[in-house]
Protein backbone atom coordinates (compact mmCIF):
# COMPACT_ATOMS: atom_id res chain seq x y z
CA UNK A 1 0.00 0.00 0.00
CA UNK A 2 1.46 3.45 -1.02
CA UNK A 3 2.29 6.22 1.97
CA UNK A 4 1.03 9.55 0.60
CA UNK A 5 1.98 10.89 3.89
CA UNK A 6 5.83 10.36 3.62
CA UNK A 7 7.50 13.88 2.91
CA UNK A 8 10.42 13.38 0.26
CA UNK A 9 13.18 16.33 -0.11
CA UNK A 10 16.64 17.16 0.46
CA UNK A 11 18.75 17.26 3.65
CA UNK A 12 20.24 20.73 4.56
CA UNK A 13 23.44 18.80 4.24
CA UNK A 14 22.85 17.65 0.50
CA UNK A 15 21.95 21.48 0.30
CA UNK A 16 24.59 22.97 1.46
CA UNK A 17 27.00 20.73 -0.90
CA UNK A 18 25.10 21.48 -3.90
CA UNK A 19 25.08 25.07 -3.34
CA UNK A 20 28.67 24.96 -2.79
CA UNK A 21 29.40 23.19 -6.38
CA UNK A 22 27.50 25.61 -7.59
CA UNK A 23 29.28 28.77 -6.16
CA UNK A 24 32.77 26.49 -7.63
CA UNK A 25 31.19 26.35 -11.20
CA UNK A 26 30.23 29.81 -11.15
CA UNK A 27 33.37 31.22 -9.70
CA UNK A 28 35.03 29.59 -12.62
CA UNK A 29 32.52 30.29 -15.36
CA UNK A 30 31.75 33.84 -14.43
CA UNK A 31 35.47 35.40 -14.64
CA UNK A 32 36.32 33.14 -18.18
CA UNK A 33 32.91 34.63 -19.76
CA UNK A 34 33.94 38.09 -18.99
CA UNK A 35 37.40 37.70 -19.84
CA UNK A 36 36.25 36.47 -23.28
CA UNK A 37 34.08 39.02 -23.58
CA UNK A 38 36.50 41.88 -22.79
CA UNK A 39 38.79 40.38 -25.09
CA UNK A 40 35.85 40.56 -27.77
CA UNK A 41 34.91 44.35 -26.95
CA UNK A 42 39.03 45.12 -27.61
CA UNK A 43 38.87 43.11 -30.78
CA UNK A 44 36.39 44.60 -32.13
CA UNK A 45 37.44 48.34 -30.70
CA UNK A 46 40.99 47.55 -32.78
CA UNK A 47 39.86 46.35 -36.05
CA UNK A 48 37.34 49.59 -35.67
CA UNK A 49 40.43 52.07 -34.89
CA UNK A 50 42.35 50.13 -37.80
CA UNK A 51 39.77 50.47 -40.39
CA UNK A 52 39.08 54.30 -39.65
CA UNK A 53 43.36 54.41 -39.98
CA UNK A 54 43.20 52.87 -43.34
CA UNK A 55 40.81 55.09 -44.35
CA UNK A 56 42.24 58.30 -43.61
CA UNK A 57 45.50 57.25 -44.73
CA UNK A 58 44.17 56.84 -48.30
CA UNK A 59 42.41 60.21 -48.29
CA UNK A 60 45.64 61.67 -47.02
CA UNK A 61 47.71 60.26 -49.87
CA UNK A 62 45.11 61.48 -52.17
CA UNK A 63 45.93 65.03 -50.68
CA UNK A 64 49.73 64.61 -51.33
CA UNK A 65 50.38 62.64 -54.54
CA UNK A 66 50.23 59.60 -52.62
CA UNK A 67 53.04 59.86 -50.49
CA UNK A 68 51.36 61.38 -47.79
CA UNK A 69 54.25 60.17 -45.20
CA UNK A 70 56.75 62.01 -46.75
CA UNK A 71 54.62 64.99 -45.76
CA UNK A 72 54.41 64.39 -42.60
CA UNK A 73 58.08 63.81 -42.18
CA UNK A 74 58.49 67.24 -43.08
CA UNK A 75 55.58 68.92 -42.02
CA UNK A 76 56.95 70.66 -38.75
CA UNK A 77 55.15 72.24 -36.52
CA UNK A 78 51.46 70.74 -35.91
CA UNK A 79 50.14 70.65 -39.18
CA UNK A 80 50.01 66.99 -39.78
CA UNK A 81 48.51 66.02 -36.62
CA UNK A 82 46.16 68.65 -37.34
CA UNK A 83 45.29 67.09 -40.68
CA UNK A 84 45.39 63.71 -40.04
CA UNK A 85 42.82 64.03 -36.95
CA UNK A 86 40.47 66.39 -39.20
CA UNK A 87 39.75 62.80 -40.51
CA UNK A 88 37.78 61.78 -37.41
CA UNK A 89 34.25 62.87 -36.28
CA UNK A 90 35.26 64.94 -32.66
CA UNK A 91 38.69 65.08 -33.08
CA UNK A 92 39.71 67.67 -30.70
CA UNK A 93 42.60 68.67 -28.83
CA UNK A 94 42.37 67.59 -24.83
CA UNK A 95 42.51 70.69 -22.59
CA UNK A 96 43.01 70.12 -18.66
CA UNK A 97 40.94 71.97 -16.58
CA UNK A 98 42.95 75.16 -15.15
CA UNK A 99 46.31 74.21 -17.18
CA UNK A 100 48.37 75.41 -19.82
CA UNK A 101 46.70 73.26 -22.68
CA UNK A 102 50.28 72.86 -24.57
CA UNK A 103 51.86 71.52 -21.77
CA UNK A 104 51.74 67.86 -23.05
CA UNK A 105 52.38 66.24 -19.89
CA UNK A 106 49.53 67.80 -17.72
CA UNK A 107 47.03 67.36 -20.66
CA UNK A 108 48.13 63.47 -20.59
CA UNK A 109 47.63 63.14 -17.06
CA UNK A 110 44.43 64.74 -17.03
CA UNK A 111 43.33 62.67 -19.77
CA UNK A 112 44.34 59.29 -17.77
CA UNK A 113 43.18 59.64 -14.40
CA UNK A 114 45.27 57.32 -11.60
CA UNK A 115 42.58 54.86 -11.05
CA UNK A 116 43.06 54.29 -15.07
CA UNK A 117 45.67 52.36 -14.78
CA UNK A 118 47.89 54.73 -17.05
CA UNK A 119 49.94 53.40 -19.99
CA UNK A 120 52.93 55.68 -19.79
CA UNK A 121 55.44 56.39 -17.33
CA UNK A 122 55.47 58.67 -14.94
CA UNK A 123 56.84 60.85 -11.82
CA UNK A 124 54.18 60.84 -9.37
CA UNK A 125 56.42 62.35 -6.85
CA UNK A 126 54.74 65.69 -7.64
CA UNK A 127 51.65 67.11 -9.43
CA UNK A 128 53.75 67.46 -12.88
CA UNK A 129 53.47 64.19 -14.39
CA UNK A 130 56.24 63.72 -17.00
CA UNK A 131 55.65 61.27 -20.02
CA UNK A 132 58.08 58.89 -21.94
CA UNK A 133 56.51 57.46 -23.98
CA UNK A 134 57.16 57.33 -27.44
CA UNK A 135 54.55 59.76 -28.66
CA UNK A 136 54.96 62.96 -26.73
CA UNK A 137 54.10 65.50 -29.60
CA UNK A 138 51.31 67.61 -30.90
CA UNK A 139 49.39 67.73 -27.90
CA UNK A 140 46.67 64.56 -26.61
CA UNK A 141 43.87 64.56 -29.01
CA UNK A 142 40.21 62.76 -28.31
CA UNK A 143 37.36 61.99 -31.10
CA UNK A 144 33.66 60.67 -31.05
CA UNK A 145 34.56 57.31 -30.12
CA UNK A 146 36.80 58.15 -27.01
CA UNK A 147 39.89 56.88 -28.49
CA UNK A 148 43.23 59.07 -27.30
CA UNK A 149 45.72 59.86 -29.62
CA UNK A 150 49.09 61.15 -29.58
CA UNK A 151 51.99 61.95 -32.01
CA UNK A 152 56.00 61.72 -32.25
CA UNK A 153 57.36 64.05 -34.65
CA UNK A 154 60.52 62.37 -35.80
CA UNK A 155 59.04 59.53 -37.18
CA UNK A 156 55.55 61.15 -37.92
CA UNK A 157 54.22 58.11 -35.51
CA UNK A 158 50.27 58.26 -34.46
CA UNK A 159 49.62 56.55 -31.08
CA UNK A 160 46.32 55.36 -30.48
CA UNK A 161 44.69 54.24 -27.30
CA UNK A 162 42.05 52.51 -28.44
CA UNK A 163 39.39 52.44 -25.89
CA UNK A 164 40.25 56.21 -23.95
CA UNK A 165 41.35 56.06 -20.39
CA UNK A 166 39.88 52.59 -19.85
CA UNK A 167 41.58 49.40 -18.18
CA UNK A 168 43.93 47.60 -19.12
CA UNK A 169 45.96 50.22 -20.93
CA UNK A 170 49.09 48.04 -22.09
CA UNK A 171 51.17 48.62 -25.49
CA UNK A 172 49.92 46.03 -28.06
CA UNK A 173 46.74 45.34 -26.19
CA UNK A 174 44.31 48.65 -26.42
CA UNK A 175 47.55 51.15 -27.12
CA UNK A 176 48.67 50.55 -30.50
CA UNK A 177 51.30 52.22 -32.33
CA UNK A 178 51.23 53.31 -36.47
CA UNK A 179 53.88 54.95 -38.56
CA UNK A 180 52.69 55.95 -42.26
CA UNK A 181 55.38 54.66 -44.72
CA UNK A 182 56.38 55.91 -47.92
CA UNK A 183 56.99 53.73 -50.94
CA UNK A 184 60.89 53.17 -50.46
CA UNK A 185 59.95 51.87 -46.79
CA UNK A 186 56.91 50.24 -47.69
CA UNK A 187 59.37 47.91 -50.28
CA UNK A 188 62.18 47.23 -47.63
CA UNK A 189 60.63 46.64 -44.08
CA UNK A 190 57.51 45.88 -45.17
CA UNK A 191 57.70 43.72 -48.29
CA UNK A 192 61.92 42.72 -47.91
CA UNK A 193 62.64 44.49 -51.47
CA UNK A 194 65.17 46.66 -52.67
CA UNK A 195 63.91 46.95 -56.57
CA UNK A 196 60.63 48.04 -57.78
CA UNK A 197 60.58 50.77 -54.91
CA UNK A 198 57.68 52.81 -57.31
CA UNK A 199 55.09 50.11 -57.10
CA UNK A 200 53.65 50.50 -53.71
CA UNK A 201 51.86 53.61 -52.47
CA UNK A 202 52.65 55.27 -49.34
CA UNK A 203 50.19 53.91 -46.35
CA UNK A 204 49.96 53.27 -42.57
CA UNK A 205 51.45 50.73 -41.09
CA UNK A 206 51.21 49.68 -37.54
CA UNK A 207 54.30 49.02 -35.39
CA UNK A 208 55.42 46.34 -32.12
CA UNK A 209 54.69 49.06 -29.89
CA UNK A 210 56.82 46.97 -27.06
CA UNK A 211 59.27 46.50 -29.40
CA UNK A 212 59.91 50.21 -30.30
CA UNK A 213 59.99 51.10 -26.24
CA UNK A 214 61.80 48.83 -25.07
CA UNK A 215 64.78 49.12 -27.43
CA UNK A 216 64.42 53.00 -27.38
CA UNK A 217 63.46 53.38 -31.32
CA UNK A 218 61.18 56.22 -30.85
CA UNK A 219 63.16 58.91 -31.65
CA UNK A 220 65.55 57.34 -34.18
CA UNK A 221 65.15 58.08 -37.92
CA UNK A 222 66.02 55.97 -40.48
CA UNK A 223 68.80 57.27 -42.20
CA UNK A 224 70.27 56.46 -46.14
CA UNK A 225 72.80 54.15 -46.26
CA UNK A 226 75.90 53.84 -48.53
CA UNK A 227 75.27 49.51 -49.47
CA UNK A 228 75.98 49.40 -53.15
CA UNK A 229 78.45 49.10 -55.37
CA UNK A 230 77.01 52.47 -57.64
CA UNK A 231 77.51 54.20 -54.01
CA UNK A 232 73.52 55.11 -54.10
CA UNK A 233 72.53 55.71 -50.72
CA UNK A 234 69.44 53.89 -49.61
CA UNK A 235 67.50 53.23 -46.44
CA UNK A 236 68.81 50.20 -44.81
CA UNK A 237 66.51 47.33 -42.99
CA UNK A 238 67.69 46.82 -38.99
CA UNK A 239 70.17 49.86 -38.78
CA UNK A 240 68.68 50.95 -35.87
CA UNK A 241 65.51 53.19 -36.51
CA UNK A 242 62.07 53.13 -35.64
CA UNK A 243 60.80 51.57 -38.64
CA UNK A 244 62.46 47.82 -37.49
CA UNK A 245 59.78 47.44 -35.21
CA UNK A 246 57.04 47.61 -37.95
CA UNK A 247 55.31 45.97 -39.46
CA UNK A 248 53.22 44.73 -36.71
CA UNK A 249 50.68 42.73 -38.49
CA UNK A 250 49.57 39.97 -35.13
CA UNK A 251 46.65 41.40 -34.09
CA UNK A 252 45.52 42.55 -37.33
CA UNK A 253 43.30 39.15 -37.64
CA UNK A 254 41.45 40.23 -40.96
CA UNK A 255 44.87 41.51 -42.92
CA UNK A 256 45.90 37.90 -43.36
CA UNK A 257 44.42 34.46 -44.47
CA UNK A 258 43.49 31.91 -42.01
CA UNK A 259 42.58 28.11 -42.48
CA UNK A 260 39.49 26.29 -40.51
CA UNK A 261 41.25 26.36 -36.94
CA UNK A 262 42.37 30.34 -37.40
CA UNK A 263 46.06 29.78 -37.84
CA UNK A 264 47.95 32.11 -40.39
CA UNK A 265 48.48 31.10 -43.69
CA UNK A 266 51.35 32.67 -45.85
CA UNK A 267 50.56 35.64 -47.48
CA UNK A 268 50.92 36.15 -51.25
CA UNK A 269 54.52 37.95 -50.41
CA UNK A 270 55.68 35.04 -48.34
CA UNK A 271 55.37 37.56 -45.27
CA UNK A 272 54.37 35.74 -42.02
CA UNK A 273 53.54 37.70 -38.70
CA UNK A 274 54.17 35.66 -35.51
CA UNK A 275 53.04 31.90 -35.22
CA UNK A 276 49.37 30.98 -33.61
CA UNK A 277 45.68 31.31 -33.91
CA UNK A 278 44.65 34.94 -35.45
CA UNK A 279 41.60 34.66 -32.75
CA UNK A 280 43.25 34.02 -29.48
CA UNK A 281 45.55 37.54 -29.13
CA UNK A 282 43.54 38.86 -26.18
CA UNK A 283 42.03 36.11 -24.96
CA UNK A 284 46.73 35.14 -24.12
CA UNK A 285 47.48 38.61 -23.39
CA UNK A 286 44.99 40.86 -21.54
CA UNK A 287 45.45 40.59 -17.77
CA UNK A 288 42.83 40.48 -16.31
CA UNK A 289 42.95 37.78 -14.01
Amino acid sequence: MLNFNKKVGFTLAEVLVTLGLLGVISAITIPNLAFNYRGKVLEEQFMSTYSDIKQAAVKLNDNHGGDWASYATGAGSNKWYDEFMAQFNGGNMYRAENKDWSVFADNLAAAYPKSSGRPYRYFTLSKTWTHAGACDNGGVWTDSKGRIWTFNSENAMICVDINGPARPNRLNIDNFIFIPMTSEMLSIWVYDETDNKGDYTGTIIPCDYEKLMAEGLGNKVPSKQTSNSDNIKEFKKGSGSALDACPFYWPVTNAWPVDSDGKFLPSARGIQPRSGSATTYWKDYIEYR
